[in-house]
This record gives structure tokens, C-alpha cells and sequence, in this order.
């Protein structure tokens, strides 16, 4: 059976930061986009995002609410699968990192549509839906050939999907997904349904021997995240398929920071040197929770999402903060029970932070390793060919300032302050290597990150 590489590329953005195509790239995307195809590529098929909802449009956000129920199961699933993949790489990093949990969960979702056998198996596995064996392969049998995507993976993204999704004065909220198809491979129908319905996914046909084609991918991903994030996607004439998946993301502080509380003070390095950074006060009320090791607290963002802080005690080290999965949970999950409510003072240095990191070793150590073998990946629900992955990319830019988080401008609208009463019980002095996480909808993990060092020179 012959056999082409296909690619799954995945993106996340919260960025000020504002990318220029270069001079003779391929011409801009039309906007609605949908439908329109233009020299290097043609646009098979394309998915509308859901109707904006206005902000605290009470009314339409508990009709959402009721037609797009999500098990709380399925959030933490997302969770559990981002701490098996993460952590070790926060963990054993020395500069500053950050993933997109919910980015690489949709695109390794969407390829499993596609997935047959044995490949099938071990995706689901990876994700926390399948099972498997002590050793973490895949229970044998009957299972490798009869496990497949339940109807409720896609149904569960989908519904989540609408949950999430904003596009108000306040909060922007959208998952870029997009497979890019080598032309003349057929498409699966029901795979390209379930790709625009549930993961709201545009499909084009390209020539991956084009060497226009990084452009194109380049430019479209820049029109979806409004030009916050360029990213370089290598391309081969061998290939048939890739999946590109983004994250275009901002929120404001429901508290805020103003920029008359600002302090120079100095930050203890992970590597040991202390850098003059500036940080934001301020303080107002909201949960907490004393760790084995760690304090975490969290910073309310718009449409009820959150940036959560996990603070190693004096004397902890990322490092060993993470060598264990068992406080996991308590660092970033729902422990709604476990909290406490008091007037918290919080001392942030202003950062950014960019990653770019190929992650399939990651998901290879982890049990997905047929996927990655051409001579034992079975993707042929997808195009109906031999198939086999050769790279999981993921880029994102973070960024926090007074504002929130995402590509404010210096003029935005900063939150409301001093939401707080009588003396704070928890001080939040982030003046050495945190712990971060942004969390939708039930805790659904949109952004993880460590920052071991701030800008020296932070604005």
C-alpha cells in the first residue's frame, strides 16, 4: 500500500506582538473566507464560526448553555492528557515555556476521526478515551480493530467548541482549525463533515511541492489570529495532508492592574541570576489554596475564564515541584472544594513568552508511536491512503500586562481595581519561577506555561 507523511502543526496565541507578510507573499486571504480559493490553494470546503454573542448577554449565553452541555468529565480529560504531555517539558526547562493544551488536544481529536486500528487505538489511549495496558500499549485483540472515536469525542469537542467560543469588547475566544490536503487525494465525506461541524475545521487542496505553500499557511494562519502569530511550516512534495490548528485568544482582567502601581523590583532567575523587572500590583479578593510545596491563586478574566498562579514555596524548584503527577490536579484542576476565598495582594512581573517545539518525541514517548512508523500508521479514514505523521508542531505567543491577557494596546481598557476588603490574608510575590495555566469553560486548559525569568527590560 503506498504511503505519504502527513503533518499535524498546531498554534496558540495571546500576543502583542503584530507579524508583516513579506514582500511578494501569496495574496491576501478574501475575507469571509469561506469558499474562496486563490493562487497555490483552493478552499474545498470552509466552517463559519458560531453567531457572537454580546458581552454579559445573560439570555443568550444560557440558551448556549442548555443546547451544548458538556460532561465535566470530558474537560478534565483535556486536563489529565495536558499534564502527561506538558509537565515534563516545564518541568525540566530552564527558560521561559508555554503550550495550548486544548490546541493539541483538537488536533490529534480531529486526525482520530480518521484513524483505523491499531493507530486508532493508541491516539484514544494518548487522550484518555481508549484503553490500555500496564505497559501503556494498547489492550490487544478485538479492541485494536473495534476501537474507533466514540460518536461523543467529536459531539463532546463540537459543543465545547461553543461554549468557548467569543467574540465580544471584552473577550476573544477562537479555535483556527484547518487541514491542508494534497491535491487530488480524496476526501473522506463523513471525516470532512465531522471536521467542519464539531472541530469548525477549513479544508484546501495545495500542491505540497509548491514552494509557496509555507507562505499560504503562513498568511491564512495570520488572518485568523489577526496577525498576532507567524508560523513557518516546513513543506515536502512527499506529503499529503497536514492539520494546522490555532488558538486566537484575549480577555481582560475582571480586577485590574493599573500602570500608577507599577514597581521596579528585582526577579530570582531560574538560573540564578536576579534581573530588575517591573511588576503590577494590586490586590482584591479571590481563591486560594496552600499547597504540599506550592501556593496557587487566580486572577479572574473575562467571560469566566482564569489565569491561575502556582507559586513554588521558598526553596522549591520547578523541577521538583513537577517530579511527581500526584499534586497535579491541586496545582491547575477544578478544586472548587479545596479553595479558599480571601483578599489576596498580587506582585506580577509584566511578560512574553514565545515557544515553537515539535512534540511528537513527546507523544511518542507516551505510546503513540505507530502513528509516526510508515510502514504501521493507518490513517486511510481519511483520505482512504496510507498515512503516517511526521511532526506535531505547536507555536504560541503569551503575553500579560496591565489590560489581561492577549494583544492589548497600550491604550486599552484596563479591569476595575480594589475589588478587596480589610487586609489581604495571601500575598502573591511572584519574585522567583511560577507556574501558570488560563482555563475556560470547566476548567477547560486553554494556556500552561512557566516562566523562569521575565524581560529584563519588560515595557
Amino acid at each position: 500500500m503506498k504511503r505519504n507523511i502527513i503533518s499535524i502543526a498546531a498554534a496558540g496565541v495571546l500576543a502583542t506582538a503584530i507579524s508583516v507578510l513579506a514582500a511578494g507573499s501569496p495574496a491576501a486571504f478574501a475575507a469571509p473566507f469561506n469558499g474562496v480559493s486563490g493562487e497555490g490553494y483552493q478552499c474545498e470546503s470552509g466552517s463559519r464560526d458560531p453567531d457572537p454573542i454580546p458581552y454579559n448577554d445573560s439570555g443568550s449565553m444560557r440558551a448556549i448553555a442548555q443546547n451544548n452541555t458538556v460532561n465535566p468529565e470530558f474537560t478534565d480529560g483535556i486536563s489529565r492528557f495536558s499534564y502527561r504531555v506538558f509537565l515534563p517539558l516545564l518541568r525540566d526547562s530552564r527558560e521561559n515555556m508555554n503550550f495550548s493544551p486544548v490546541s493539541l488536544y483538537y488536533a490529534l481529536a480531529q486526525a482520530s476521526e480518521g484513524a483505523e486500528g491499531n493507530t486508532r487505538a493508541q491516539m484514544l489511549a494518548l487522550m484518555g478515551i481508549g484503553s490500555q495496558t500496564p505497559d501503556g500499549s494498547p489492550e490487544p485483540a478485538q479492541a485494536l480493530h473495534t476501537a474507533q472515536p466514540p460518536a461523543g469525542l467529536a459531539a463532546s469537542c463540537g459543543r465545547l467548541y461553543r461554549q468557548i467560543f467569543r467574540n465580544n469588547e471584552k473577550t476573544k475566544l477562537k479555535l483556527v482549525n484547518s487541514m491542508w490536503l494534497k491535491e487530488g487525494a480524496p476526501l473522506n465525506d463523513l471525516f470532512k463533515r465531522t471536521s467542519e461541524n464539531e472541530y469548525y475545521a477549513s479544508v484546501f487542496r495545495v500542491n505540497f511541492g509548491n514552494p509557496d505553500l509555507p507562505a499560504i499557511i503562513r498568511q491564512w494562519i495570520g488572518w485568523q489570529t489577526d496577525q498576532a502569530i507567524s508560523m513557518d511550516v516546513a513543506t515536502a512534495s512527499g506529503e499529503s495532508m497536514k492539520l494546522v490548528n490555532a488558538v486566537n485568544y484575549q480577555a481582560q482582567w475582571t480586577g485590574g492592574f493599573r500602570t500608577e502601581d507599577n514597581i521596579t523590583d528585582v526577579f530570582h532567575s531560574a538560573d540564578g541570576q536576579d534581573i530588575t523587572c517591573q511588576y503590577m500590583t494590586g490586590h482584591w479578593n479571590g481563591t486560594y489554596y496552600r499547597g504540599q510545596g506550592f501556593l496557587r491563586a487566580s486572577l479572574s478574566l473575562t467571560d469566566n475564564a482564569s489565569m491561575i498562579v502556582v507559586l513554588p514555596d521558598q526553596g522549591v524548584t520547578i523541577r521538583e515541584l513537577l517530579s511527581s503527577e500526584q499534586y497535579t490536579r491541586e496545582m491547575f484542576g477544578r478544586i472548587d472544594e479545596l479553595e479558599s476565598y480571601g483578599g489576596i495582594y498580587w506582585k506580577i512581573p509584566k511578560f512574553q513568552t514565545a515557544t515553537t517545539a515539535d512534540l511528537g518525541p513527546s507523544l511518542a514517548g507516551l505510546g503513540l508511536t505507530g502513528a509516526f512508523d510508515v510502514s504501521r500508521a493507518d490513517f486511510t479514514g481519511i483520505t482512504g491512503e496510507g498515512l503516517s505523521l511526521s511532526g506535531v508542531i505547536q507555536s504560541t505567543v503569551f503575553s500579560v500586562n496591565e489590560n489581561g491577557v492577549g494583544p492589548f494596546s497600550e491604550n486599552g481598557e484596563a479591569g476595575f481595581a480594589g475589588l478587596y476588603s480589610g487586609e489581604p490574608v495571601l500575598q502573591m510575590n511572584l519574585d522567583r519561577p511560577f507556574l501558570y495555566a488560563v482555563t475556560g469553560y470547566m476548567g477547560a486548559p486553554l494556556y500552561i506555561g512557566v516562566c523562569n525569568r521575565p524581560a529584563v527590560n519588560n515595557p
